[in-house]
Protein backbone atom coordinates (compact mmCIF):
# COMPACT_ATOMS: atom_id res chain seq x y z
CA UNK A 1 0.00 0.00 0.00
CA UNK A 2 2.40 2.43 0.52
CA UNK A 3 4.15 1.77 -3.01
CA UNK A 4 1.04 2.95 -4.07
CA UNK A 5 0.38 6.04 -2.42
CA UNK A 6 3.98 7.16 -0.68
CA UNK A 7 2.59 10.27 1.18
CA UNK A 8 -0.72 8.28 2.92
CA UNK A 9 -0.02 7.71 6.66
CA UNK A 10 -0.20 5.02 8.79
CA UNK A 11 -2.33 6.35 12.08
CA UNK A 12 -3.48 4.58 15.07
CA UNK A 13 -7.52 3.99 15.70
CA UNK A 14 -7.04 3.71 19.36
CA UNK A 15 -4.98 2.46 22.01
CA UNK A 16 -3.34 -0.72 21.30
CA UNK A 17 -4.58 -4.19 23.70
CA UNK A 18 -3.07 -6.99 24.69
CA UNK A 19 -3.61 -10.19 26.59
CA UNK A 20 -0.94 -13.23 27.19
CA UNK A 21 1.04 -13.16 23.92
CA UNK A 22 -1.71 -11.82 21.47
CA UNK A 23 -1.43 -8.30 20.45
CA UNK A 24 -4.22 -5.85 18.55
CA UNK A 25 -3.95 -2.53 17.12
CA UNK A 26 -6.80 -0.37 15.20
CA UNK A 27 -5.53 1.34 12.16
CA UNK A 28 -6.73 3.95 10.05
CA UNK A 29 -4.71 4.52 6.29
CA UNK A 30 -4.81 7.68 4.20
CA UNK A 31 -3.64 10.82 3.20
CA UNK A 32 -2.47 13.29 6.16
CA UNK A 33 -5.17 15.74 7.38
CA UNK A 34 -7.98 13.90 5.64
CA UNK A 35 -10.26 10.95 6.42
CA UNK A 36 -8.61 7.91 6.32
CA UNK A 37 -9.07 5.59 3.29
CA UNK A 38 -8.44 2.45 4.84
CA UNK A 39 -9.45 0.80 8.06
CA UNK A 40 -8.51 -1.99 9.56
CA UNK A 41 -6.57 -4.02 12.52
CA UNK A 42 -3.13 -6.07 13.47
CA UNK A 43 -3.13 -8.72 15.30
CA UNK A 44 -0.05 -10.43 16.58
CA UNK A 45 1.57 -13.25 18.66
CA UNK A 46 4.41 -12.83 20.13
CA UNK A 47 6.98 -15.44 21.27
CA UNK A 48 10.22 -14.76 23.17
CA UNK A 49 9.87 -11.35 22.88
CA UNK A 50 9.73 -11.01 18.75
CA UNK A 51 6.68 -11.34 16.78
CA UNK A 52 5.57 -14.75 15.79
CA UNK A 53 2.44 -14.03 13.49
CA UNK A 54 0.97 -11.02 12.34
CA UNK A 55 -1.94 -10.88 10.57
CA UNK A 56 -3.49 -7.40 9.06
CA UNK A 57 -7.02 -7.53 8.12
CA UNK A 58 -9.17 -4.39 6.43
CA UNK A 59 -12.55 -3.95 7.39
CA UNK A 60 -13.03 -1.30 5.74
CA UNK A 61 -12.25 0.80 2.13
CA UNK A 62 -13.74 3.78 1.19
CA UNK A 63 -13.16 6.65 -2.29
CA UNK A 64 -10.42 9.09 -1.13
CA UNK A 65 -12.08 12.58 -0.61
Amino acid sequence: MLAENPDWVFRPAGPASGLDDIGHLGFQYGPPEKPAVVSGMDIARVEDGRIAELYTLVTEIRPPS
